[in-house]
């Protein structure tokens, strides 16, 4: 373990005591027509190009994110509640997927991919301090998944692509923190599982998983009850006319009950799940475009409920950026960003206690990176209705 010291001088006020001085400019401009029931403007984070983005907000508004921009940095960028202004800072060397999660205190935790190593990082209140998880455990790659127990402990999947001596070994692996040592173990035996995953942590400290079983086409859901793990597969089984995995680009969160929502691509579609009285209840939400599979980046989905409960998705569709949420009768679709030159956009989604949401994303012309923010607004129900619909 290291530490990586913060760099430049902070802001005074416990909200703004995660921001070093390097402001960047802000540009608000609308960003979907007025008919729709929900507004947006964007505000720039860094002019960078920005890849794999995490979003999250914490309970007093405040956002944080991190994500890798070139020459191969993680980079963490803070925004205080009530302000439009963002600052950022350097954390360590990145290369692949980050997961960025807050602990109660507002604190935050990253888990990402350096070069083939799983890396732990979280903010102590003045400094990064970083731990290499499972070291010399060989090649991992895609994917890391992170939740935080509500004691502050970090439960952490990834991809464990090839064991030291370079043999292939593509499982999912599974860890948490206790005593300062990281208790490593697999979950799941079937090989090719885990190239897309997600953790949460729920309010007994249990963990719930979702995650791609790419050789069994399967999405999968894996949950520990306090004495023993059991998973379960979510939707059809069957080859589809690809003969690709469900689950792929998943997202979840827990509701009040703490019941899983998750969201998923299947085939070419995106689909929403929700867990109750122990079945899936699925939902079909979109199709996406075929250029999409051009590369698994273009697979990612991000999922947040809002203060009644209600799911809004943010997702890519071959390039370009969309909102889909359910208003209590049907799901409706927003176009927030059109393709562009840049066809990954790595959209992360959150939300404030205040309702608003908060949509992270790559430009498409720049590739530097935007936090859309959405406001609820009455509609215009037959013009909304109309471009919904399209």
């Amino acid at each position: 373990m290291f530490e990586t010291s913060l760099i430049g001088k902070f802001i005074p006020a416990r909200t703004a005591r995660l921001a070093v001085v390097l402001v960047l400019a802000v540009l608000a401009v609308p960003l979907v027509a007025s008919a729709q029931s929900w507004t947006w403007t964007t505000e720039t984070v860094d002019t960078k190009p920005a890849r794999f983005i995490s979003l999250a907000s914490d309970k007093e508004g405040n956002l944080h994110v991190s994500y890798v921009t070139d020459p191969d940095e993680l980079r963490y960028g803070f925004r205080p509640a009530g302000s439009s202004k963002w600052y950022t800072m350097r954390v360590d060397r990145g290369l692949s997927n980050t997961t960025l999660r807050l602990d109660r205190e507002g604190n935050p935790h990253i888990c990402y991919i350096s070069y083939g190593e799983l890396k732990y990082a979280w903010l102590d209140g003045s400094k990064w301090m970083i731990h290499h998880v499972a070291p010399n455990s060989g090649l991992i790659s895609y994917n890391c998944g992170m939740g935080i127990g509500p004691d502050g402990t970090p439960h952490l999947t990834w991809y464990h692509e090839r064991l030291p001596d370079s043999t292939i070994y593509i499982r999912m692996r599974y860890a948490t923190l206790k005593d300062g040592q990281w208790i490593v173990r697999t979950l799941d035996q079937d090989p090719g599982t885990g190239k897309w995953s997600t953790i949460q942590v729920d309010e007994q400290g249990r963990p719930h998983i979702i995650y791609t079983a790419w050789d069994k086409h399967q999405a999968r859901y894996a949950s520990w009850d306090g004495q023993a793990w059991s998973t379960t597969s979510i939707g059809r089984t069957g080859l589809g006319t690809r003969e690709v995995p469900r689950g792929m680009g998943n997202s979840m969160v827990l509701d009040a009950k703490g019941n899983p929502n998750v969201s998923y691509f299947d085939e070419l579609s995106l689909k929403y799940a929700r867990r109750e009285n122990g079945n899936w209840v699925i939902h079909a939400v979109d199709t996406i475009g075929d250029t999409a599979w051009n590369d698994f980046s273009g697979f990612r989905s991000s999922l947040v409920l809002d203060g009644d409960g209600r799911p809004h998705i943010s997702y890519e569709d071959a390039g370009a950026l969309k909102h889909a949420y359910w208003d209590g009768q049907r799901w409706r679709i927003q176009l927030i960003a059109n393709r562009a030159a840049s066809s990954f956009r790595y959209s992360s989604f959150a939300t404030d206690p205040n309702g608003a949401l908060y949509l992270a994303f790559q430009d498409g012309v720049d590739r530097s990176l935007r936090v859309a923010v959405g406001r609820s607004a009455p509609a215009d129900s037959t013009a909304a209705q109309k471009q919904e619909n399209q």
